[in-house]
């Protein structure tokens, strides 16, 4: 086995010439590389010093500083009495490294420390990393083994650390994309981030928070850097920002909680990949769904193949409704009459414990068994569907289930003594409540049921061996998954099961992911430490789209969020001062309906009462809404649920400011608050239909007539340009004047009628 030099694995590329990964030692780098990618490490301590695009020629690392400073791992060592030291890629003495070919056909560099220096203590043992790269490959995959004496442990690792990350060359504008629920763009994040040095300035929890396992750093489109975490188990870990603490450079970093092997051997439990990309988030997408579709949680298939039920599966406008039976029927009827379409409705606060309190003591419902079953035959008289809420997470001190059943030894550890109880989802307890809950609103004649908070739950540390789990990373994950199956077994598969979220771990056992991802702004999802310089992305369906169905967004036609009817509390401050809440944010709304339409989403409302209609700036929100619905049943708008996402446009247009109410759960009359947005108010999306080639979603949220052009990426669509387009236009104005379309070349222009969907098949 060769340890310097070059070294050279390949194999035939369809042109017939040889792709080949190779190896290259210099002076202070070992360098492996391949017609794609090549990434160099430090030849004195490892640290992962260069991630270059080859096709492009761009550089997404500073060589010198990551040189300086960076670690490709750090380690959280745990000594005999209980104290926590750091252990980094730079603090052992010996460092060396080993390269051979792989029985895969892949080139594996093998980077090995030595003389491991835990604070003034050295200890036997050593740190392995293996790198390991295809001929054809966008990435390198990657592992890490520890070895340590027996009374020293491992509390976590970041692995991969990728370091000093920032183009080197104007190159357009830097972005950060996190997996934040469906996704998030941070823009300019070396601006935005004011934290240095080795903790992070941001981290989010996977699963939960945090609903896939990569995130990347985009140099404009000309070269994205992602990292992620190849782990089908969906093991507890935590995705890291951080910032150089000499400059303003931008890290990234995977925390793993640790698998304990035989003879003191410790992993991260879970291959690791980094990689580049020509493109933006949407590439790097593209490469972490290469993986994805292949774990377990894609195992349903996707489109036709999942088997939806009814509730998911047929067309519609949800209304997400907190209520009671006779206000559910009103507002339906109204709504239905309002836009003209089907209603599916999604009722919260139909079960007589107040939202948030006295869960699980659901039934009787809130009206009474007699007023239900006449509500629900209402309901189905008018072809309206519903699924009823409940919660799969929590559990409070105050019900009868507390005081009469074993809830009390089913809580998870570390759950908060005061409020709500989180319940260890592993416990049967837990399990067969949720069961007979289930079938009781089956019984009832629901369509559907949703889990609340069981799909974005931050996972519990649970340490509990008494609730049939082990004590480890994946417990939690583990028991979500036996909920949901038992839950699924026992309701069949005509019942239709929800949940928040998105996440992938759970993506084969549920029916769909309720969210307001395209709401971002109001809803605050973006992280407090970047400011307002962030935007939802459909990230969750560039690489989940056909897999998965999501709803969303949960606007509001009115601006105060929904609220049981019951809380005097939250009644109150519909009565407070107006403030910013009396103006009518028509922009904001139509913006994101018209995203959740771009986006694929089935679109959801939320605190719609009969008196809106009348209403005059909210009849102008049903206004849009209406075209927007009556597009999603048409032609194209009717097949995007079983077609492949293939990106969004960048839309040039005249640009508006639009006014953002941020108005996230829980908040104070004082803390709501206003921020502006200039944006092009013309959104659009691209698709590859089934049997009907590309097809384009275009937009307009603005009032006026807009022009517009946009250029289309032939690798995304696959096909080759120019091309012909046939389209249908959708506007309050009863779909005309059409929209003016011009093809040339690669682009797409022409005028937009204000307030209007244009639906393009392209030929």
């Amino acid at each position: 086995m060769p340890t310097g030099g070059d070294t050279a694995g390949g194999q035939p590329s369809p042109s017939g010439s040889v792709a080949r990964a190779a190896f290259r030692q210099e002076p202070d780098r070992l360098v492996l590389s391949n017609p794609l990618l090549s990434v160099a490490f430090s030849a004195s301590h490892g640290a992962l010093v260069s991630l270059l695009n080859r096709p492009t020629q761009v550089e997404l690392i500073d060589e010198a500083e990551a040189a300086s400073e960076g670690a490709f791992w750090r380690c959280r060592i745990v000594s005999a009495d209980g104290s926590q030291i750091t252990l980094t890629s730079r603090d052992c003495r010996e460092f060396s490294h080993v390269v051979e070919n792989g029985s895969d056909g892949a080139l594996r560099l093998r980077l090995l420390w030595t003389g491991l220096r835990v604070g003034a203590e050295s200890v036997a043992g050593q740190v392995a990393a293996t790198i390991a790269l295809r001929a054809d490959s966008h990435s390198a995959s990657l592992t890490l083994e520890l070895q340590i004496p027996d009374h020293l442990s491992v509390a976590s690792i970041d692995f991969p650390c990728v370091s000093s990350l920032g183009s080197m060359e104007p190159l357009g504008e830097e972005t950060l994309f996190l997996p934040v629920s469906g996704g998030l763009l941070v823009h300019e994040p070396r601006a935005s981030l004011a934290l240095r040095g080795e903790g992070p300035a941001w981290q989010a929890t996977y699963p939960g928070p945090a609903s896939m396992q990569f995130l990347g750093f985009s140099a404009g489109d000309r070269s994205t850097a992602w990292l992620g975490a190849l782990d089908g188990s969906g093991a507890r870990k935590s995705l890291a920002v951080g910032k150089s603490s000499r400059s303003d450079r931008v890290s990234l970093w995977i925390t793993h909680d640790v698998v304990r092997q035989v003879d003191g051997h410790w992993t991260p439990g879970c291959p690791s990949a980094i990689g580049v990309v020509t493109g933006d988030w949407f590439e790097a997408a593209r490469e972490y769904r290469n993986w994805a579709v292949h774990q377990p949680w894609c195992g349903r298939g996707r489109g036709g193949e999942r088997g939806l039920p009814a509730l998911t599966s047929s067309y519609g406008l949800w209304l997400s409704h907190w209520g009671g039976g006779k206000s559910a029927v009103a507002a339906t009827r109204e709504l239905q009459r309002a836009v003209n379409v089907p209603i599916k409705l999604d009722w919260r606060c139909w079960h007589r414990c107040l939202y948030g309190g006295a869960y699980p003591d659901y039934f009787p419902p809130r009206d009474g068994d007699q007023i239900f079953v006449d509500v629900k035959r209402h309901l189905a008289e008018s072809g309206v569907l519903s699924q009823l809420s409940l919660n799969g997470v929590f559990a409070s001190r105050e019900s009868e289930a507390w005081q009469t059943g074993a809830a009390a030894a089913s809580v998870a550890n570390g759950s908060d003594p005061a409020g709500l109880a989180v319940m260890c989802p592993s416990t049967a307890y837990w399990r067969e409540k949720l069961v007979a809950l289930g079938r009781e609103v089956a019984r009832y004649g629901a369509e559907g049921i949703y889990l609340q908070d069981l799909g974005s739950a931050r996972p519990a540390d649970c340490g509990d061996s008494s609730h049939g789990h082990a004590v480890s990373s994946t417990a939690w994950t583990s028991g979500v998954r036996q909920a949901l199956s038992e839950i699924r077994a026992a309701l069949g598969k005509a019942v239709n099961l929800s949940t928040d979220g998105p996440n992938e771990t759970c993506l084969h056992l549920v029916d769909a992911f309720v969210t307001p991802d395209a709401a971002a702004e109001r809803e605050a999802t973006g992280p407090a430490v970047f400011g307002d310089r962030w935007s939802p992305i459909p990230l969750f369906t560039a690489v989940y789209h056909g897999y998965s169905t999501v709803i969303g967004p949960g606007s509001s036609l009115v601006n105060h969020r929904p609220h049981d009817p019951l809380d005097a509390a939250a009644g109150a401050d519909l009565r407070a001062p107006a403030h910013v809440m009396s103006r009518d944010f028509l922009g904001q709304y139509c913006l994101e309906i018209a995203r959740a339409a771009a986006w694929g989403q089935q679109t959801m409302v939320s605190n719609f009462s009969p008196e809106q209609a009348h209403n005059d700036s909210s009849r102008k929100k049903l206004s849009f809404l209406s075209t927007v619905m009556r597009a999603q049943a048409w032609g194209v708008g009717a097949l995007l649920a079983y077609s492949e996402f293939a990106g969004l446009l960048q839309v040039k247009s005249h640009q508006i400011d639009v006014d953002l109410l941020v108005n996230p759960p829980r908040s104070q009359p004082s803390q709501r608050r206003v921020t502006r947005c200039t944006m092009s108010p013309v959104l659009g999306s691209a698709w590859r239909t089934p049997g009907g080639g590309p097809a384009l979603v275009l937009v307009n949220v603005h009032d006026q007539t807009l022009e517009f052009a946009t250029r289309l990426r032939a690798s995304r669509l696959g096909v080759h340009l120019p091309l012909q387009m046939i389209g249908r236009t959708f506007s309050e104005d009863g779909d005309v004047p059409a929209a003016t379309l011009r093809a040339s070349g690669n682009e797409v222009s022409g005028r937009l009628p204000g307030r209007s969907v244009v639906l393009l098949t392209l030929r």
